[in-house]
């Protein structure tokens, strides 16, 4: 591929400076000089290997400490998922939720509220909104 390349591009340069006269070649090459270089640079071959046949160890101790930290991490979610009050939470309840009259009552109370501070209603009745509420309660 590289040398179809380069076999085309002299073919260009040769065609082209016979058509054209000496003022305008040497616009032409500077113009065309740094792409021409990044390309013969582009065209080489790299070798993936150090040259003086070295071991690289960056990415294998890389390696390492990823996983290391990925099996502390593990570790760590584990212990939480188990005891969190060792973090500062709170241990959840085993069993289903038992709401409690002190419960209820702060639902009503929170309901007393809205209906008090919102009072600016079409009809001046309650009825449309609590309908809406319970319609929306019954869908959780």
């Amino acid at each position: 591929m590289a040398s179809a390349s380069r076999t085309f591009a002299r073919a260009l340069r040769t065609s082209s400076s016979a058509f054209k006269s000496s003022n305008t070649t040497a616009a032409r090459s500077a113009r065309f000089a740094a792409p021409q270089a990044a390309f013969r640079q582009s065209s080489r071959r790299g070798y993936s290997s150090n040259a003086s046949g070295e071991k690289d160890n960056g990415s294998g101790s890389s390696l390492l400490w990823g996983g290391g930290l990925l099996a502390l991490g593990g570790v760590g979610y584990a212990l939480y998922s188990t005891n969190p009050q060792l973090f500062g939470s709170e241990k959840k309840p085993a069993g289903p939720f038992t709401p409690k009259f002190e419960d209820y009552q702060k639902v009503y109370d929170a309901i007393a509220k809205e209906l008090a501070e919102r009072d600016e209603y079409e009809d001046g009745s309650y009825g449309p909104v609590l309908l809406r509420l319970a319609w929306h309660a019954s869908g959780t």
